[in-house]
């Protein structure tokens, strides 16, 4: 049986141009901005879920 080939390491690059805007500001805002968000509903669910927040 022929096992494939190992392919050869890429070269540690990084893939955003450099000094994009948008790479460097916009993106790191906006995922702490959605982590915010996620904890937020986190917190609200288990508040229902435990009686501290009514619901309905």
């Amino acid at each position: 049986m022929n096992s494939p080939s190992p392919e050869s390491p890429r070269k540690r690059t990084r893939r955003a141009p450099t000094g994009s805007f948008l790479y460097d500001r916009i993106l790191p805002i906006v995922f702490i901005f959605l982590a915010l968000v996620m904890i937020a509903l986190v917190l609200i669910a288990a508040g229902v879920l435990l009686g501290i927040v009514r619901y309905r």
